[in-house]
């Protein structure tokens, strides 16, 4: 009893960050019809603005605390009149896509302009001297202020939406945008607005928790608003009232999960409450689970290649080959075809394996997954243990991790059966969550232990991790990525495949012609999971070592986001992704190192980089860098055809149908 009521007065703290985030992410959802997922990386960047201000001597505290949530605001409203006004008629995916980009975009632009890849202490409002103390807990003035403002800023928000012009025209544009509309309010203005007063909420409640959760750093605040969703969700993403009850509830039952016997061996076991909260709130409020959206970009018909762009395609696919025979027969060295660059050719085709995975189940299926690093996770964890432990061989070992973990993919989409584009996002996303914090931590036995676990490929003939030149590595991996990808080609042409496209495209359709949406999903999953988790094994050989570091919530964002850049419904999507991971870092290094700039930021630079490019590839062409090209020749046909009508001409010669 003695600990219940601190950590009970702790979750009450707590619940205050929860609770500004949650109302954040429901006041832009509610407008916007979109789910905010950068609403972390916004309260992140403000809170470094602000340290950043009083290292520099501003003074007092509160002009630099206004002047950081004023740069939360600003971002807020930069997302919504940027980048989400232009695309306001597509997809609520869509959208949310492009706030995973401002996501990437703005940890990324937090380590590069404040140093913030490091962990850094933020400065109190106040003292954290002790004012009284609760059962053992001591209070500080810091503590009491939070609790204050997010009172006060609770009672704000309920009088502004209730008595105020541009608060009932905020609710009204929530309840029927057309509508508002008609009534002559600016719906952009009225959107503006929402997104600000998203971001300045995300900017308080990181300044005034932060100091509690001690040492940051550009990802730290991300964790704290995904389980922020659990509590949006339980408000039915509608309700401000009862979505502050939802950050209550987190907030407490978190706190009373710590004072559990043998907690603080797991302390990841808390973040699996937001996860079973969230899973809790969609299946008990069938509103949720209405969404029309099924895949990541629009649907696109067959396309009219002609005969001059098949033979370019070939032809790119000899010169790749030809360049991969080069790598794979040279001699050792240091040069463009040496040891070190043909190690990182194996890095790629690893990571195209995992790529492949979300190809299969984003692309085909439509079913937004953002844990699919995790699923790789797993398999790395189950190969090193099958090859250490039980003495298997890599080649034996890996595609057991696999079987092994395509149950968990399948327990995974169980969620799918019921709901589906952004509130899956969010439920895939949690259990990303939970396996970062709790599967793969330190203090869990799958981990093992602080050292990891370690991985070898040397097995008979094959000597894959002792290999200096890394040539058996190379030729390995470059089989299965080509088999693998024959066959996820070979699917997309079968009736199954047939089968997963009817899904992503109708499920009303496709149930009315006799599929089964429960066995295209779990299948999908399930299959799915396991292409991650042969990819991870693939990825546990090239680190020798298994940590996880390696397999961590950011990874599997970045991988989602890389697909979508590259084409996610494409082979040579995944394969250009991987490309992008892998090289990525040398070319900005290059770069970075030519215009004189700090090369240890070339991986900050990266992200950045891919966070802008997701976020204009979303709104120019949400098909990607291989949907892009796959349209050229429909252009050049449609020239060919309007030349050949200005002349008189009929179709062109010539053309064959894929």
């Amino acid at each position: 009893m003695s600990l219940i009521l601190p950590a009970i007065v702790d979750g009450v703290i707590l619940a205050g960050l929860y609770g500004l985030l949650a109302t954040g992410i429901v006041i832009v959802y509610n407008v916007s019809g979109v789910i905010n997922f950068a609403q972390g990386a916004i309260a992140v960047f403000s809170v470094f603005v602000l340290k950043t201000l009083l290292d520099h001597g501003v003074r007092p505290y509160g002009v630099a605390m206004v002047i950081a949530v004023g740069v939360g605001v600003a971002l807020g409203i930069a997302v919504d009149r940027l980048t989400i006004a232009p695309i306001r008629q597509s997809s609520a995916l869509n959208k949310a896509i492009v706030t995973v980009g401002w996501l990437i975009l703005l940890q990324a632009a937090a380590a590069i302009l404040f140093n913030a890849g490091v962990s850094t202490n933020i400065p109190p409002l106040l003292s954290h001297d002790r004012l009284f103390s609760i059962g053992g807990l001591g209070l500080s003035s810091q503590d009491l202020i939070t609790l204050v403002f997010a009172g006060l800023i609770a009672v704000g928000l309920s009088r502004f939406f209730r008595r105020t012009y541009a608060g009932v025209a905020v609710r009204a544009a929530a309840q029927n945008v057309d509508a508002t509309r008609l009534m002559g309010v600016s719906v952009n203005r009225v959107s503006a607005l929402a997104w600000g007063i998203g971001g300045g909420l995300a900017a308080i409640g990181g300044i005034l928790v932060v100091p509690k959760l001690g040492a940051i750093d550009s990802t730290t605040l991300t964790l704290y608003v995904i389980q922020s969703f659990a509590a949006a969700l339980i408000g039915g993403l509608r309700s401000l009232p009862r979505t502050v009850l939802g950050a209550l509830a987190l907030g407490v039952i978190q706190s009373l999960i710590g004072t559990l016997p043998g907690a603080n061996g797991l302390p990841g076991l808390k973040f699996t409450t937001a996860f079973v909260l969230i899973v809790i709130a969609l299946f008990m409020r069938p509103d949720l689970t209405r969404s029309g959206v099924q895949a990541v970009s629009e649907k696109v018909v067959a396309l009219v290649r002609p005969r001059a762009w098949v033979i370019t395609r070939w032809s790119v696919i000899g010169l790749l080959g030809l360049f991969f025979l080069l790598v794979g027969t040279s001699g050792a060295g240091d040069g463009v075809l040496g040891d070190f660059n043909r190690f990182r050719w194996a890095q790629v085709f690893a990571d195209t394996v995992i790529f492949m995975s979300l190809v299969v189940l984003v692309g085909f299926v439509g079913q937004i997954s953002l844990c699919q690093v995790s699923f790789a996770g797993f398999g790395a964890f189950f190969a090193a243990i099958f090859v250490t432990d039980w003495g298997l061989p890599f080649y034996a070992a890996i595609p057991l991790a696999a079987l092994c973990t395509a149950p968990i993919g399948a327990v995974v989409g169980i969620p799918a059966l019921r709901i589906r584009g952004l509130q899956l996002a969010v439920v895939t996303l949690a259990f990303a969550l939970v396996c970062d914090q709790l599967f793969f931590a330190q203090s869990f036995p799958l981990s093992g232990g602080p050292s990891g676990r370690s991985i070898t490929g040397d097995t008979g003939p094959f000597q894959l991790t002792t290999d200096s030149s890394y040539h058996q590595l190379f030729w390995v991996f470059l089989g299965i990525v080509v088999v693998l990808g024959l066959a996820v080609q070979a699917l997309r042409r079968s009736p199954s495949g047939r089968s997963f496209f009817a899904v992503r495209d109708s499920e009303n359709a496709a149930t009315a012609v006799g599929i089964s949406l429960a066995r295209a999903k779990l299948g999908a999953f399930a299959l799915a999971a396991a292409v991650a988790a042969l990819g991870g094994g693939m990825v546990a050989l090239t680190l020798q070592n298994v940590s996880s570091t390696a397999f961590n919530i950011g990874s599997s964002i970045q991988y989602l986001a890389l697909v979508i850049l590259a084409g996610v419904r494409s082979v040579w999507g995944a394969f250009i992704a991987a490309v992008f991971l892998v090289w990525g870092d040398v070319v900005v290094k290059t770069v970075l190192a030519h215009l004189g700039l700090d090369t240890s930021q070339a991986d900050n630079w990266q992200l950045f980089l891919a966070g802008a490019l997701l976020i204009a590839t979303v709104i120019a062409n949400p098909r990607g860098i291989v949907g892009g090209l796959e349209e050229i020749p429909v252009r050049i046909l449609h020239i060919r055809h309007a030349l050949h009508r200005r002349g008189g001409a009929d179709t062109p010669a010539g053309a064959e149908v894929a």
